[in-house]
Protein backbone atom coordinates (compact mmCIF):
# COMPACT_ATOMS: atom_id res chain seq x y z
CA UNK A 1 0.00 0.00 0.00
CA UNK A 2 0.92 3.16 -0.94
CA UNK A 3 1.11 6.90 1.10
CA UNK A 4 -2.29 7.50 -1.39
CA UNK A 5 -3.90 4.73 -0.27
CA UNK A 6 -3.83 5.69 3.48
CA UNK A 7 -6.76 7.05 5.18
CA UNK A 8 -7.18 8.70 8.43
CA UNK A 9 -10.23 7.73 10.55
CA UNK A 10 -11.90 10.73 11.29
CA UNK A 11 -13.48 11.45 14.36
CA UNK A 12 -17.63 12.33 14.64
CA UNK A 13 -19.91 10.71 16.82
CA UNK A 14 -29.04 -25.86 7.58
CA UNK A 15 -29.34 -27.96 11.13
CA UNK A 16 -32.93 -28.05 12.71
CA UNK A 17 -33.26 -24.98 14.31
CA UNK A 18 -36.31 -26.80 16.79
CA UNK A 19 -33.12 -28.70 18.16
CA UNK A 20 -31.28 -25.26 18.38
CA UNK A 21 -32.49 -22.92 20.68
CA UNK A 22 -30.22 -20.19 19.32
CA UNK A 23 -29.99 -20.71 15.66
CA UNK A 24 -34.06 -20.36 16.80
CA UNK A 25 -34.17 -17.29 18.17
CA UNK A 26 -32.08 -15.82 15.06
CA UNK A 27 -34.75 -17.77 12.71
CA UNK A 28 -37.41 -15.54 15.10
CA UNK A 29 -35.56 -12.27 14.32
CA UNK A 30 -34.98 -10.01 17.99
CA UNK A 31 -36.85 -12.51 19.90
CA UNK A 32 -35.17 -15.03 22.64
CA UNK A 33 -35.81 -18.29 23.32
CA UNK A 34 -35.49 -19.69 26.68
CA UNK A 35 -36.60 -22.54 29.31
CA UNK A 36 -38.22 -20.23 31.74
CA UNK A 37 -36.55 -17.21 33.68
CA UNK A 38 -34.09 -16.93 36.72
CA UNK A 39 -36.50 -17.45 39.70
CA UNK A 40 -36.41 -14.46 41.85
CA UNK A 41 -35.35 -16.44 44.40
CA UNK A 42 -31.93 -16.51 43.25
CA UNK A 43 -31.62 -13.02 42.29
CA UNK A 44 -28.90 -10.87 43.68
CA UNK A 45 -29.91 -8.95 46.57
CA UNK A 46 -30.71 -5.29 46.13
CA UNK A 47 -27.86 -5.00 49.12
CA UNK A 48 -25.04 -6.23 47.38
CA UNK A 49 -24.83 -4.00 44.76
CA UNK A 50 -23.78 -0.32 44.95
CA UNK A 51 -22.72 -0.20 41.04
CA UNK A 52 -23.93 -1.82 37.81
CA UNK A 53 -22.71 -5.09 37.31
CA UNK A 54 -21.92 -4.17 33.62
CA UNK A 55 -20.72 -1.00 33.26
CA UNK A 56 -19.55 -0.13 36.87
CA UNK A 57 -21.66 3.43 37.17
CA UNK A 58 -23.00 3.74 40.88
CA UNK A 59 -27.21 3.66 41.06
CA UNK A 60 -28.59 7.08 41.81
CA UNK A 61 -32.41 8.60 41.28
CA UNK A 62 -31.24 9.03 37.86
CA UNK A 63 -29.64 5.62 37.03
CA UNK A 64 -32.12 3.10 38.62
CA UNK A 65 -31.14 -0.67 39.28
CA UNK A 66 -32.70 -3.34 37.21
CA UNK A 67 -32.67 -7.31 37.65
CA UNK A 68 -31.70 -9.05 34.73
CA UNK A 69 -34.67 -11.75 34.26
CA UNK A 70 -32.35 -14.62 32.83
CA UNK A 71 -28.88 -14.20 34.83
CA UNK A 72 -30.20 -12.57 38.03
CA UNK A 73 -27.67 -9.70 38.05
CA UNK A 74 -28.47 -6.40 39.32
CA UNK A 75 -27.82 -3.22 35.76
CA UNK A 76 -28.74 -0.20 35.62
CA UNK A 77 -31.38 1.34 32.91
CA UNK A 78 -28.57 1.38 29.89
CA UNK A 79 -27.27 -2.04 30.56
CA UNK A 80 -30.99 -3.53 30.64
CA UNK A 81 -32.61 -4.08 27.41
CA UNK A 82 -36.55 -4.34 26.78
CA UNK A 83 -36.34 -8.05 24.54
CA UNK A 84 -38.99 -10.57 23.58
CA UNK A 85 -38.46 -13.79 25.27
CA UNK A 86 -40.50 -17.29 24.08
CA UNK A 87 -40.94 -18.97 27.29
CA UNK A 88 -42.65 -22.35 27.13
CA UNK A 89 -44.84 -22.04 30.00
CA UNK A 90 -46.44 -18.66 28.71
CA UNK A 91 -45.11 -18.03 25.22
CA UNK A 92 -43.86 -14.91 24.22
CA UNK A 93 -43.27 -11.74 26.64
CA UNK A 94 -41.24 -8.79 27.29
CA UNK A 95 -38.68 -8.93 30.02
CA UNK A 96 -35.53 -6.84 30.98
CA UNK A 97 -32.69 -8.61 29.85
CA UNK A 98 -28.89 -7.31 30.37
CA UNK A 99 -26.59 -6.18 27.45
CA UNK A 100 -24.23 -9.50 28.92
CA UNK A 101 -26.84 -11.96 28.01
CA UNK A 102 -27.98 -10.80 25.10
CA UNK A 103 -24.45 -10.84 23.76
CA UNK A 104 -23.76 -13.94 25.25
CA UNK A 105 -27.07 -15.61 23.59
CA UNK A 106 -27.02 -14.03 20.28
CA UNK A 107 -23.19 -14.51 19.56
CA UNK A 108 -21.87 -17.59 21.60
CA UNK A 109 -18.21 -18.30 21.66
CA UNK A 110 -16.86 -20.12 18.64
CA UNK A 111 -14.38 -22.45 18.41
CA UNK A 112 -11.09 -21.47 19.86
CA UNK A 113 -8.03 -22.75 17.61
CA UNK A 114 -5.03 -20.94 19.20
CA UNK A 115 -5.24 -18.49 16.86
CA UNK A 116 -4.55 -14.90 17.94
CA UNK A 117 -7.41 -12.97 18.07
CA UNK A 118 -7.39 -9.20 17.29
CA UNK A 119 -7.30 -6.52 20.04
CA UNK A 120 -9.86 -5.13 22.13
CA UNK A 121 -9.12 -1.55 21.98
CA UNK A 122 -8.95 1.94 24.46
CA UNK A 123 -7.63 5.21 22.30
CA UNK A 124 -7.57 8.39 23.61
CA UNK A 125 -6.32 11.79 22.31
CA UNK A 126 -5.30 12.79 25.68
CA UNK A 127 -2.28 11.43 27.60
CA UNK A 128 -2.93 9.06 30.37
CA UNK A 129 -6.10 6.79 31.14
CA UNK A 130 -7.18 3.59 32.57
CA UNK A 131 -7.99 0.15 31.77
CA UNK A 132 -11.82 -1.63 33.04
CA UNK A 133 -12.16 -4.90 34.04
CA UNK A 134 -15.46 -6.16 32.36
CA UNK A 135 -13.73 -5.27 29.08
CA UNK A 136 -10.97 -8.14 29.43
CA UNK A 137 -14.02 -10.32 30.97
CA UNK A 138 -16.29 -9.40 27.71
CA UNK A 139 -13.10 -9.93 25.25
CA UNK A 140 -13.19 -13.64 27.30
CA UNK A 141 -16.60 -14.27 26.82
CA UNK A 142 -17.35 -13.41 23.70
CA UNK A 143 -14.09 -13.93 21.49
CA UNK A 144 -13.75 -14.89 18.06
CA UNK A 145 -10.31 -15.94 16.16
CA UNK A 146 -9.06 -14.02 13.08
CA UNK A 147 -9.26 -10.69 14.37
CA UNK A 148 -12.20 -9.32 16.09
CA UNK A 149 -11.29 -6.11 17.62
CA UNK A 150 -13.09 -3.53 20.07
CA UNK A 151 -11.78 0.14 19.97
CA UNK A 152 -12.01 3.13 22.14
CA UNK A 153 -11.17 6.39 22.09
CA UNK A 154 -11.25 8.66 25.26
CA UNK A 155 -10.34 12.21 26.18
CA UNK A 156 -10.22 11.85 29.48
CA UNK A 157 -9.74 9.09 32.39
CA UNK A 158 -13.38 8.01 32.43
CA UNK A 159 -13.36 6.26 35.55
CA UNK A 160 -11.74 6.80 39.32
CA UNK A 161 -9.10 3.46 38.66
CA UNK A 162 -5.50 3.44 38.76
CA UNK A 163 -3.27 5.08 35.97
CA UNK A 164 -1.38 2.72 33.60
CA UNK A 165 2.17 4.31 33.17
CA UNK A 166 3.22 4.94 29.23
CA UNK A 167 4.76 2.99 27.93
CA UNK A 168 6.95 2.97 25.24
CA UNK A 169 9.14 -0.63 25.53
CA UNK A 170 8.27 -3.51 23.30
CA UNK A 171 9.87 -6.99 23.40
CA UNK A 172 9.88 -7.83 19.77
CA UNK A 173 12.33 -6.30 17.11
CA UNK A 174 10.63 -3.39 14.59
CA UNK A 175 11.33 -3.13 11.15
CA UNK A 176 11.72 0.89 9.55
CA UNK A 177 13.06 -0.29 6.39
CA UNK A 178 10.30 0.86 4.18
CA UNK A 179 8.78 4.43 2.66
CA UNK A 180 7.04 5.44 6.14
CA UNK A 181 8.81 6.87 8.97
CA UNK A 182 6.49 4.47 11.83
CA UNK A 183 7.46 0.60 11.67
CA UNK A 184 5.85 -1.79 9.22
CA UNK A 185 3.26 -4.25 10.95
CA UNK A 186 5.06 -7.01 11.94
CA UNK A 187 4.36 -9.95 10.19
CA UNK A 188 2.38 -13.08 12.17
CA UNK A 189 4.59 -16.35 12.09
CA UNK A 190 0.72 -18.40 11.74
CA UNK A 191 -0.41 -15.60 9.57
CA UNK A 192 -1.94 -18.43 6.88
CA UNK A 193 -3.10 -20.14 9.27
CA UNK A 194 -5.36 -16.55 10.71
CA UNK A 195 -6.34 -15.72 7.81
CA UNK A 196 -7.93 -19.08 6.57
CA UNK A 197 -9.73 -19.35 10.39
CA UNK A 198 -11.38 -15.71 9.59
CA UNK A 199 -12.32 -16.38 5.94
CA UNK A 200 -14.12 -19.48 7.02
CA UNK A 201 -16.41 -17.49 9.16
CA UNK A 202 -17.68 -15.57 6.21
CA UNK A 203 -18.32 -12.19 8.06
CA UNK A 204 -15.99 -9.66 6.27
CA UNK A 205 -18.01 -7.07 4.86
CA UNK A 206 -21.29 -8.07 6.38
CA UNK A 207 -24.12 -5.69 7.91
CA UNK A 208 -24.08 -4.30 10.80
CA UNK A 209 -25.46 -6.68 13.76
CA UNK A 210 -27.19 -5.99 17.02
CA UNK A 211 -24.97 -8.40 18.79
CA UNK A 212 -21.52 -5.93 18.00
CA UNK A 213 -23.40 -2.86 18.21
CA UNK A 214 -24.53 -3.56 21.70
CA UNK A 215 -20.93 -4.43 22.16
CA UNK A 216 -20.00 -0.96 21.30
CA UNK A 217 -22.27 0.86 22.55
CA UNK A 218 -21.75 -0.90 26.34
CA UNK A 219 -17.98 -0.27 25.61
CA UNK A 220 -18.15 3.57 24.65
CA UNK A 221 -20.44 4.48 27.69
CA UNK A 222 -18.66 2.65 30.38
CA UNK A 223 -15.29 4.31 29.43
CA UNK A 224 -16.74 6.96 28.35
CA UNK A 225 -14.78 7.02 25.20
CA UNK A 226 -15.86 8.92 22.41
CA UNK A 227 -14.76 6.27 19.77
CA UNK A 228 -15.41 2.62 20.05
CA UNK A 229 -15.59 -0.19 17.04
CA UNK A 230 -15.29 -3.94 16.88
CA UNK A 231 -13.61 -4.81 13.73
CA UNK A 232 -11.38 -7.65 11.74
CA UNK A 233 -8.29 -7.28 10.56
CA UNK A 234 -7.99 -9.02 6.82
CA UNK A 235 -4.49 -9.54 4.68
CA UNK A 236 -4.81 -5.76 3.80
CA UNK A 237 -6.97 -3.90 6.12
CA UNK A 238 -8.55 -3.54 9.77
CA UNK A 239 -12.60 -3.93 8.54
CA UNK A 240 -15.07 -2.43 11.47
CA UNK A 241 -18.11 -4.40 11.79
CA UNK A 242 -19.45 -1.67 14.00
CA UNK A 243 -18.09 1.44 15.35
CA UNK A 244 -19.00 4.62 17.54
CA UNK A 245 -17.38 7.63 16.61
CA UNK A 246 -15.42 6.88 12.99
CA UNK A 247 -16.87 7.43 9.61
CA UNK A 248 -14.63 5.03 8.16
CA UNK A 249 -15.42 1.22 7.97
CA UNK A 250 -11.87 0.05 7.35
CA UNK A 251 -8.24 1.29 7.40
CA UNK A 252 -5.10 0.10 5.79
CA UNK A 253 -3.46 -2.78 7.70
CA UNK A 254 0.01 -0.80 7.56
CA UNK A 255 -1.12 2.17 10.61
CA UNK A 256 -3.20 0.00 12.23
CA UNK A 257 -2.27 -0.16 16.35
CA UNK A 258 -4.25 -3.75 16.62
CA UNK A 259 -1.78 -5.12 13.47
CA UNK A 260 0.86 -5.33 16.50
CA UNK A 261 -1.77 -7.26 19.03
CA UNK A 262 -2.39 -9.59 16.57
CA UNK A 263 1.59 -10.71 16.42
CA UNK A 264 1.98 -10.40 19.74
CA UNK A 265 -1.19 -11.71 21.58
CA UNK A 266 -0.93 -10.08 24.56
CA UNK A 267 -2.79 -6.82 25.74
CA UNK A 268 -1.45 -3.91 25.16
CA UNK A 269 -1.82 -0.27 27.18
CA UNK A 270 -0.14 2.64 26.25
CA UNK A 271 -1.03 5.81 28.47
CA UNK A 272 0.81 7.98 25.77
CA UNK A 273 1.67 7.25 22.34
CA UNK A 274 4.22 9.80 21.88
CA UNK A 275 6.21 8.16 24.04
CA UNK A 276 6.29 4.18 22.20
CA UNK A 277 8.37 4.01 19.34
CA UNK A 278 5.26 1.74 17.61
CA UNK A 279 3.35 4.42 17.39
CA UNK A 280 4.76 7.75 17.74
CA UNK A 281 5.40 8.43 14.11
CA UNK A 282 1.95 6.83 12.81
CA UNK A 283 -0.83 8.95 11.19
CA UNK A 284 -2.87 7.87 14.03
CA UNK A 285 -1.16 9.99 16.20
CA UNK A 286 0.66 12.75 14.36
CA UNK A 287 -2.68 13.66 12.32
CA UNK A 288 -6.09 14.24 12.49
CA UNK A 289 -6.81 11.35 15.05
CA UNK A 290 -4.33 12.60 17.12
CA UNK A 291 -4.68 8.84 19.39
CA UNK A 292 -2.86 9.07 22.95
CA UNK A 293 -3.98 6.76 25.09
CA UNK A 294 -4.53 3.42 23.75
CA UNK A 295 -5.01 0.25 25.10
CA UNK A 296 -6.03 -3.29 23.45
CA UNK A 297 -6.83 -7.14 24.41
Amino acid sequence: MNKQQMVQPSLSRGPSVEMDPQALSKATGNVIVLDALRSQDSWVSDSERKRCHICNKNFSAFRRKHHCRVCGEIVCSPCALKKQLMLPSVGQTEARVCVQCVMGFANPQLDGSGVAASPATIASSAPGGSMFNSIEQTRSQYHSTGGRSQSLNSPQTPLDLPMVPPSSVCDYPLDFEWEHAWPKPPACPDEAERLEDLYSYDILDTPQDDVFDIICDLASKALNCSIAGVSFIDQDRQWFKSSVGLIQEEIPRNVSFCAHVVYTKQPILIADTTLDKRFDRNPLVTGRAGIRFYASA
